[in-house]
Formats: structure tokens, sequence, C-alpha cells
């Protein structure tokens, strides 16, 4: 059938409104006089009864997504290309992922007010059609739009970060219990009261709340609690005055093709309109995922290094910013490469095996690769500062703190200094065993003497260094007592 039950998506637009299929667009035009008759278009209010739609699913991928919302690969490929662009709750759409050390629960909230229709078996809105139809020149059209239904979607998303991966099959079970409680909650919305706060307790694990609406457009709302995330939902039908008879937001469209029209036709004609299918697109869908989650391993980082500037050098922070707008970059040109190849199989020039090789060579662009390695350069190096100091040495690298500033006290024990640089921790055979016998050092609770780890990536202490070098100073700046072990 050439009918299309289409998401709404976020986008608003008025009955009649024409529709390229090719492209999943709606055009600036519509079939409609611009004063339309009394009656013309027929409103159904929602019974009790169908007031609400909820649905759940597990996952944070972009077809996890799509399939929750019901949408077809056809829809999908022209959001991944940015053909269609969602907004309100359709971002929902655009933030999935392929992080492993997450668990993702979905839960899909409609409060439905009412149906827009019109009444084609009328002859005289047929007639008016018809005629609206022939004084609107615009080749692009395919489609047109017959009905649209109405209220609030909200889609609640409750995100737990593994501490351990390895514990994955234990928590799983838990993790689904709780998005089943979520969602059994969200069925008994409207009479419920949250205002105490005990609905928090309900779940076992802690998650990271988010919601897409039609009330924020542009992205999805981060909320602290399950209890305020709740109350914004219950109070959706208000915040749209559904009591006052207002219809709220599209839910989704019905469109008919415009042979409807020139055949004066009962039935709805079949469609030459080319599909994409699933499984042409899914690999698509895996690119955007990674994609997805290198920015956010890419931003992680970067908040990460904001707070340890002492420790970093000055470019680092440079190459870390180039490098995310280098990321968009290549996934903005992925995204006109695509649609420059979905429109080719849309319109017959290509088979749309080409959307297999086009993931055929990203997967072997190294490029890639080489972005996401730039979070590894310093990560190790922030950890081993953090823990050292952590257990008392002090840092002395891109602070602007030098050795030269230390004074060997006469009436207690004399300093050790540990020197380092990225290099050694990146390529020495032997750092293991020199970071571990250093740490033991550190924790041992018979210590007295003061520690001082010293990065020798730093302008101030700058050195070439084969291996770690662990030493205590002398006084007399003539000797030292290394404890090192060479390559």
């Amino acid at each position: 059938m050439a009918e299309i039950h289409r998401p709404a998506l976020g986008q608003e637009v008025a009955i009649e409104t024409l529709y390229d299929a090719k492209r999943d667009q709606f055009l600036p035009t519509s079939i409609l006089p611009p004063s339309v008759p009394e009656g013309f278009i027929t409103r159904s209010q929602r019974q009790t009864s169908q007031q609400y739609d909820l649905s759940w699913s597990v996952g944070a991928t972009h077809k996890s997504r799509f399939n929750l919302m019901n949408i077809d690969a056809n829809l999908a490929a022209s959001i991944a290309c940015d053909l269609t662009v969602p907004q309100g709750y359709g971002m929902f759409l655009e933030d999935g992922t392929s992080e492993t050390n997450i668990l993702q629960g979905n839960v899909r909230h409609i409060y439905n007010t009412c149906r827009e229709y019109v009444e084609l078996g009328n002859q005289d809105i047929s007639h008016v059609l018809a005629q609206g139809f022939i004084s609107v020149a615009d080749g692009r059209s395919t489609h047109f739009v017959v009905a649209a239904n109405y209220g609030l979607q909200s889609i609640i998303t409750m995100k737990y970060n593994l501490r351990d991966p390895r514990n994955k099959a234990n928590v799983e079970p838990v993790f689904t219990h709780d998005v089943r409680t979520v969602h059994d909650i969200a069925k008994l919305l409207s009479s419920l009261n949250f205002s105490n706060n005990t609905v928090n307790r309900r779940l076992a694990l802690a998650y990271e709340f988010r919601l897409y609406t039609d009330i924020q457009k542009e992205y999805g709302i981060c909320i602290e609690s399950l209890a305020l995330l709740c109350t914004f939902v219950q109070t959706g039908p208000r915040q749209i005055r559904a009591d006052s008879g207002k219809k709220g937001y599209p839910i989704n469209y019905t469109l008919l093709p415009l042979q409807f029209l020139r055949l004066g036709a009962t039935t709805v004609p079949d469609s030459n309109r080319t599909h994409i299918s699933i499984t042409d697109i899914d690999p698509v869908l895996d690119i955007f995922d990674r994609y997805n989650e290198d920015k956010d391993t890419l931003d992680n980082y970067k908040l990460d290094i904001r707070g340890k500037k002492h420790c970093i050098p000055l470019q680092h922070f440079d190459d870390v910013n180039n490098t995310i707008l280098r990321m968009l970059g290549i996934q903005n040109n992925l995204k006109v490469e695509l649609k420059r190849r979905v429109l080719n199989v849309r319109n017959g020039i290509e088979n749309d095996r080409r959307l297999h090789e086009l993931h055929a060579i990203i997967e072997t662009n190294p490029e890639r690769i080489s972005l996401v390695s730039i979070t590894m350069q310093q990560s190790d190096k922030m950890d081993f500062i953090t823990r050292a100091v952590g257990h008392g040495a002090t840092y002395i690298g891109f602070n602007g703190l030098s050795l030269k500033d230390v004074t060997l006290p006469h009436d207690s024990p004399a300093p050790y200094t540990f020197e380092f640089n990225n290099a050694v921790l990146k390529s020495s055979i032997s750092w293991k065993e020199q970071h571990d016998a250093f740490m033991k050092f550190l924790w041992n609770p018979q210590r007295r003497c003061q520690v001082y780890i010293v990065d020798c990536d730093a302008p101030l202490q700058h050195k070439h260094l084969d291996c770690a070098r662990f030493s205590e100073m002398q006084r007399n700046n003539t000797a030292s007592i290394q404890h090192e072990e060479q390559d």
C-alpha cells in the first residue's frame, strides 16, 4: 500500500500539506485554498480509554531507538543523512551510541488528545482538493497529509553506567526490572503523587535520566531524579492546555499519494517508491553509533583534563578541541555522502548495496582510530598522577614547581623523587614493575619521608628518560641512590 504513516518527529504541518516521499520532507505548499471551508477538517476527540499509549525498550543504539519509535528503514535513512531533521521528542533518535559500558532503558509515553482528518469520501471535499491539486505546481510532491493525531509525546531514558563490565550479566536482570518499574509508574502517572519523592526508592540502581519532549524542541532534558521527571511528564497535559480544548503537538501523520486525487479513486493506488531495506541501512547506523560514542569519549576527556591543567601541556587542550572539530567534520561529510547515495537509490540511479560500500569505506579509514587515540595520550599519565598524589606524593611539572625549590630538611628523612614522562609510560618495558614498586613504597605505612613525582615532559624538568628513575635526594647534590629497572 502507498499510504504512509509518518511520525511527526517534532515537525508541525497543516492538513493537506504536500510531501516529497523521495526526500521524506514536507513541502511549504498545500492543496487547500487559503480560506478553508467550515467543516472541511473533522476533529474527533480521543476517548479516555485511548488517551495513553506506552511502550518500553532496552538499548542505546540508533537501531534500538528507531525500533521503539516504529521507524522504518526508509525514514531511518533520511534521518541518518539529515534529509529529515527531528525536533522535540524526535531528538531521541539523534543520540544513538554503541557504548558498551552502559545499560539504557527507554519508556515512550504518549498522551493523545484528538485526531484531525479530511473526509475524502465526501464528493464536495474531494472536488475542492482536486482543484487545489491542479493549481499547485510543485513537481517534487508525491503525497499529501490527509490526517494527523495530536497530543504530547515524551520519551524517558534511564542510563546506568557499568562500573565493572564483567558484572554486566548479573546487573542486567535488576536493570530490566527497573525499566519495567518505570513503565508501570508511567501507566499510572495521572493518579500518582510524586511530591514526597518516595518513587525514587523504587529503583534498585542509580540512573542518569533524560527526557525528550515536544515542549523542548532542541535537545533532551537532563533530570536529576525519577520523581522530578515523573512530575514533568504528569503535568504535560496541563502544559499544552488540553483541558481547554487545545490539541497539543502532532504525534503522527497519515499521507496519501497524489495519484489518489488525479484518479478520483476510492482505493489507495500502489506507489513506485523505491524502498531501502533494513539490512542495507543497519550497518550505516552502526557507524553513527560509533561516531557518537567517540565524540562522547572526547567530550568527557575534555571535561576531565579541564580540571587537571596543572599536569598537562597547554598544547594538548588545543589538540583535543581540534580533534573534536575534525570528528564533527568527518561525520558531516559522511552524512553528505550518505544523502547522495540514498537519493540515488530512490531515483533508481544506484543499487542499495552502495550503502554497504559506504560502510566498508568508513570501516577501513584509519583517521577515526587516530582521532580517538588522542584521549589515550595523557590518560595514563593523569591516572598515575592522581593515584600518587592521592597517596601523599607531591607533583612537580606543569604546575610550575621545580626541584630547585625543594629544601632538604636536616631533622627528617631525605625526600625521594620518581622521575617519569609520557614516553616511559607508553613504551618502557619495565614501567609496570617500576610503577608497582614505587606505589608499594608510597603505600608503606612506615614511610616518613616526602615523595616527589617529577614530570620530565614539563619545560622546567625536561630530560630524556629510557625508564623511570626512583631515587633518594642527596643533600650534597653529587650522588643519589638509584632504584631503577633498566630496559
